[in-house]
This record gives C-alpha cells, structure tokens and sequence, in this order.
C-alpha cells in the first residue's frame, strides 16, 4: 500500500468516525432529553401519589387515634408513632393534647431534632392531623416526611426502567442511521475527499474511481462533476499561467542581462574614459609641476600657472564624474575609522582661507567648545563634502564673506554634528532650490556662463551625506546669501586619535621638501607611453636613483630575471604583456627560484576600487593613481627604500643557528619541509591582502615553532602575527621574506 492509499484510507476513517460521532452524541442528548422529560413528568406523578397516600393516612389516623388520645393512652400512642416512624418515608411524628406535646418519635439519624426544624426545610413535607371526638378537637397529630427520600424510592425504579428501554432504542436508532448514513452519505463524501486531498497534494489527475462516483444523478454526483469540472478548469488555468510566468521570466532575464550589460558597459567606459583622460593628464600636470620647479620669467609663470589650474580642474571633473558612478552603482565605499576632528578642519580652512583672501574675502571658521573632537567616521569623504560646499561659498560670494560654523545637534545624541556652511553670495532663487542637488544642474545656466562648473558638485555631497546616514538642507534668500547644513552622524571615539595635526598632503609635501639625502635605489620603470617616461625621468632626474625602462610587460619580466632592482614601477596598461600579467610572472619565478620579493608599485590611470584589488591580488605591493604627484612618489620610493634596508640588514646576517633538543632530532627536518610548504598558504593570503588569515596562519606556526625551540622562527612568526593584525602590508612582506630565508639558511644543532 503506498503512502497516497494510506492517506485516504486515513482521512475516510477520520471523516467516518466523525460522522458517527455526530450520530452518537445527537442520540446521546436526545437519551438524556428523554430522561430529564420523563423523570419531570414522573416527578408531578409522584407528587400526586404522595399526596394521596398522606391523605389516606390522614383520615385513618383520625379514626384510630380518638379513643387513645380521649383517654391518654400514652403506650398507645407510642405504639401508633412507632409504626409511622418505621416506613422509611416518614421522619417525625408527635401528638399534643390542649397544645401540650404528650408523645414524639423520629428516625434515629434526626434524633433529638423538634418540628420547628422540619418546619425551615424545604426537603421535608409536613402534615398535621386534627384528631376530634363529636366534631370537637382532643389532639394533634403532626407528621414530617423525607421528600427525597420519597422521590428516590418511587422514582428511581422507574427511570431505571425507562432508562434501559431509552438507551436500547437510541442505540438501535444509532446504528440504523450510521449503516444509512454510510451506505448513501459516507461512501459519496469520502470519494469527495478522496479527491480533495489529491488537490491538496497538487495532484490533478482525478482517480478512476471518481468517474462511476460523477454518474450519481443525485445532489453527490451534482457535486462530483463539479469537482471534475474544477479540476480541468485549473489544470488549463495553471497551463496558461505557466506559459505566462515562463514568457515573462524570459522577458525579466532578458531585461536583467541588458541591465547589467548595460551597468558593465557604463562602468568599463568610466573606467576606459577615466583611464584615457588620467593617461595624457599624467604628462600634462607632470610637466607642469616640473615647469613651476623650475626658474622661468614671470610673464611664462603666470601661463604654466593657468596650465596647472586648467588640468587640475579637469582631474577634478574626472574625478567627479567617477564619484557620482561609484555612488549610482552602489560601489562607494567609507571608511571607518578615528580622526582628530579639529586638526581635520583646521586643515581645510588654511586652504580655504588662502582662496577667500585672494577674491577679497572674509573667512571665519568656528568650533564649539562643546564638540567632542575625537570622532569615528570617514575622513576623506568629510572633507570632500566640506570643500564641495565651502568652495561653492567662496566662488559664487563676490562681497563679504563665508562663515563655518560646527556645533552639537540639539535634537539628537551626541554623534550628531552640524556643518553650517553660510556666506553673503547671489545666493539661490526659491523656485531653483530644489534643482541645485541634481547631477549637471544649476541653479540658473547664467550662473553657469558666469561662474563655470558642472553641476556636479551638490549632487555628489547630498549623495555622500546621505550614504554616510546625514541630510543636507539649504536657506537662501536671493541676492542675500545662501546657508548650508549638513546633519552627519559621527560616533564619538573613547580614545584620542593619533592625529599628528597636518593633513596627509601637506605631511608628504614637507617630507620631501625637507629631504636633502634622499636614499640610493635601483629602480625599473615598466611604461609604454613615452612622454610620461619622460615625466617620471625628470621626477627623479636630480635623484640618486638609477632608472632602467622597459617598454612593455614582457621586458619588465625579462629585465627582473637578468638584474637586481630595489623597486619596480609598473604601469597597469601596456601592449604585449599588461601589468597583471607582469607582475604574476615575477612573483612565481621568484618563488620558484627561492629569490626575495622586488617591490612592485602599482601605476594605474583607473580610479575605481576594483581596479586597485586587481593590481593587490596579482601581487603589487602598493598603488599610486595617476597622474601622479611627485611628492607622493617620493614618498613612497623613501618608504621602499626603508623596506630594502631592513632587508638588506637582514640579508648581512649569519646564517641563522638554532640549538634544540636530540630527542626531536628526526622531527624537526620534517617540520621544517611543512613550513616551507606551509609558507605557500601566507603568500596566498597576502596577495589578497587576507591580513586575518596571515595573522591566525603566523599565530599558529609561532607555537608549532615554540614547540621544537625554534627561537629565530618563533620570533618571525610573532612579528608577522603582530604586523598582520596592523594591516601592515610592506613589513608583512619582509617578515615573509625572512622566514623563507630562514627555512633556507638555517642551520640546527642537537643537543
């Protein structure tokens, strides 16, 4: 029997048994209706009866008793109240004679209890027989009787009688009617359950029993056909709604894929665009900085100044217009993490207040003393927004000034800040405030001709503050002025932030300026587009730097093969073999050859995140975006120059030597080929920048080292545990480097 059989087996049983249920409890009431009925109208019956027995009692004890009571015949009476008190019936019997109480009795469970008690009971029928003697009165005779028990000893007999006779025929009446009821009710519902439970399955095929059941010419076989004829009506219902749902899942992929070919496309011409405006921007503001380098009459500065701001303000189109793609396509991406909110602004605002003077303006710039400086957020993003809507103040303000004002929120916590940004400018008209905040609009296209700008600017802020969980609102008034606020939740940090007080771009700028012995280095330059060979050999020209070039990604691989270079600097796109490619090829020969890593910059034109993981994941040790600041460069190459040393120090070491134990003699060799295999999985995890793998990897070797007393190995693994949990990539590598030597070098002695 399968499991479908055995269900609706189930489900007639249940549907049976409780129909005869129904029948048994509707014979069950009319049972105890019947009782309640009879014993009711037995009950007025025996009231009746009782009634007459107490009146035949009455007129006997008025003959008998006269001669007893006429002569005070106490025995007798006694003898007279026994013979009452003896039917069960009858509880008390007195006589008085001239109101004096002569004889009493009463059954023994009410002994010592008086009429009077009798008299405030409702259980108790009482009676009291005048006794005379030639019409005139001698005594008093006065009986009580047990009404319940009167009831019980004539009723009860009698409903147990009917009882039986009842029961008999509503069981009778019972059966009957469950055969009836199975033989032309239960069999016709259970094949319409039958076929109901089929459907709850999600199974339309009617069972071939079911079609004798359709041929019934009865309100059943009404009932059936309808079931039939339901079941066909869903069965092409359900046809045509799958063709529907399959048409328009065809019609919803398709729109998918051409949103997201769409969504591709736009973001590869972002990137490509991007790549292909950054790339000649590389040469242009390259040559410019170097052109303001260098001593040239004045009349030739002003025009190279021009040139500088005209390609800086070109990046920062460029830069808009990626920004405002990032947002649109979800991939923008904050920081969190702790910053000194005053040295932050203190920044900006020497900037800023150098622009103001120059147009002849006043720059004011408050803090409350109540704002809690040391904030958790993103940094970068706040100042991109303050320097979007304070230099929006300064530029379109022509007399008077800007304000900057930042407070607690008072309507909400302590994280809550306001960034008031006020100025005396031409301000917006009432009507254009709401179209300020769109990409490529303006308030009026005047304003535009007159002042230049995108459009882009507003937007991207109130796109920023809003991702950051803040709104912005404007007041203006125009030909008054104009007041931003800026509402951004900021959580307090319950430590200071180690904030040194200058921004990261004047730090770089005066590392360099400042720098008089800049470090030697052996540097390949990977680029395929000349002029900006040109530009990087003239940042480094008055350098003590010594710079290969290679044309293409192929000739850096062969170039690192055949000599030594402290640092690599690879363009990302180059014909033949591309900067990936490049860069994944050097890292495995030198795994495969057992040489130490070569630092690998990054050069890339494209500006999206995804694009930097690409150059991380294939193996570059950091990422410089183009066009490039020389500073920056500088910077880093002094970085890469630490690096080197730390590695070359360790390199001048002597092998390194380890004492352990004899007894793990024939252990530790085998250990130490794991570890060499091992080594593979922190390189892996490192060039995906996985920091949390590398430092539970290094945790994890540190104690296997500890284990055979292998001092040197544990102490690298410790500082590459402690150096991972920093996200410290370039010494992560060097520790790296270090226990690959290690692993080479060492030599062990058992003792």
């Amino acid at each position: 029997m399968n499991k479908t059989d055995s269900t609706t087996k189930i489900g007639k049983s249940q549907f049976g048994r409780k129909i005869s249920l129904i029948i048994v409890s509707s014979a069950s009431v009319i049972l105890i209706t019947a009782l309640t009925t009879l014993m009711l109208l037995n009950t007025s019956e025996i009231n009746k009866q009782l009634d007459e027995t107490l009146s035949s009692l009455t007129e006997l004890l008025k003959t008998s008793l006269v001669s007893v009571v006429w002569h005070l015949d106490e025995p007798a009476m006694n003898n007279v109240l026994e013979a009452l008190v003896y039917n069960e019936v009858i509880i008390y019997a007195d006589i008085s004679v001239d109101g004096k109480l002569i004889v009493k009795k009463q059954r023994p469970e009410y002994k010592e209890r008086d009429f009077p008690y009798f008299q405030n009971s409702s259980d108790f029928v009482l009676k009291a027989i005048e006794i005379k003697y030639l019409d005139k009165p001698i005594g008093l005779v006065r009986i009580a009787v047990d009404y319940r028990k009167a009831l019980y000893y004539h009723l009860f007999p009698q409903l147990i009688k009917i009882a039986i006779l009842t029961f008999i025929g509503v069981v009778l009446s019972a059966a009957m009617s469950i055969f009836i009821a199975k033989r032309f009710i239960f069999k016709p519902l259970s094949q319409l359950e039958e076929i109901a439970i089929f459907l709850m399955k999600g199974k339309l095929d009617v069972p071939e029993t079911f079609s004798q059941f359709v041929k019934r010419e009865d309100v059943f076989g009404m009932l059936g056909k309808a079931f039939v004829e339901m079941v066909t009506q869903l069965k092409n219902n359900i046809r045509t709604l799958d063709a529907k749902v399959g048409q328009r899942t065809k019609e919803l992929e398709k729109s998918i894929e051409e949103a997201v070919a769409a969504s591709k496309a736009k973001g590869a011409f972002l990137s490509n665009m991007s790549h292909e405006i950054r790339t000649p921007l590389n040469t242009i503001l390259g040559m410019t900085e170097l052109l303001q380098e260098s001593p040239t009459r004045d009349d030739r500065m002003e025009l190279i100044r021009s040139m500088d701001t005209s390609g800086e303000t070109l990046l920062t189109l460029t830069n808009h217009i990626l920004d405002l793609s990032k947002i649109e396509s979800g991939q923008l991406e904050l920081e969190k993490i702790e910053f000194n909110l005053n040295d932050q602004i203190d920044d900006l605002c020497q900037i800023l207040q150098v622009q103001a003077r120059e147009k002849g303006l006043t720059f004011n710039c408050h803090i409350d003393e109540d704002v809690y400086p040391y904030r958790i957020g993103d940094p970068n993003r706040l100042r991109q927004i303050l320097i979007n809507l304070l230099g929006n103040a300064i530029k379109f303000t022509g007399d008077g000034g800007v304000t900057f004002i930042i407070r607690k929120n008072q309507l909400s916590d302590n994280n809550d800040l306001n960034f008031i940004v006020r100025d005396t400018g031409i301000g917006i008209n009432e009507g254009h405030q709401a179209m300020i905040f769109e990409s490529f609009t303006q308030a009026d296209m005047s304003t535009s001709r007159k002042f230049g700008g995108s459009g882009l600017g507003l937007a991207i802020t109130r796109s920023l503050v809003e991702k950051m969980a803040g709104h912005i609102r404007v007041q203006s008034e125009e030909g008054k002025g104009t007041e931003f606020t800026v509402v951004l939740p900021l959580t307090c940090s319950t430590s200071p932030a180690v904030n040194p007080g200058r921004s990261l771009e004047q730090q770089n700028q005066i590392n360099v300026t400042e720098a008089d012995d800049f470090p030697e280095l052996n540097i390949l330059l990977a680029e395929d587009i000349e002029e900006n060979q040109k530009v990087m050999g003239l940042f480094l020209k008055e350098l003590p730097i010594t710079l290969d070039i290679a044309e293409n990604g192929q000739q850096a691989i062969e170039k690192v093969i055949r000599n030594r270079y402290d640092c690599v600097l690879m363009d990302i796109q180059m014909p033949v073999v591309d900067g990936f490619e490049a860069t994944r090829t050097i890292r495995e020969w030198e795994a495969n050859n057992c040489r130490d890593r070569v630092f690998i910059m990054a050069l890339t034109a494209h500006a999206f995140k995804d694009e930097h993981d690409k150059c991380y994941a294939a193996g570059c040790d950091t990422v410089l975006s183009k066009p490039i600041k020389k500073y920056l460069l500088l910077n880093r190459l002094r970085a890469v120059a630490k690096s080197t040393q730390k590695v070359s120090e360790l390199n001048h070491k002597p092998t390194y030597r380890e004492t352990v134990d004899k007894e793990v003699r024939d252990l530790v060799p085998e250990f130490i080929q794991e570890m060499r295999e091992s080594l593979n999985l922190v390189e892996t995890a490192l060039k995906i920048d996985d920091f949390k793998g590398v430092s539970q990897l290094s945790a994890g070797f540190k104690d296997a080292a500890q284990t055979y007393n292998l001092k040197h190995l544990s102490e690298i693994f410790s500082n590459l545990h402690h150096t991972a949990d920093a996200h410290n990539r370039e010494s992560a590598r060097s520790l790296l480097n270090s226990a690959v030597r290690y692993i080479q070098e060492v030599e062990i002695t058992y003792v």
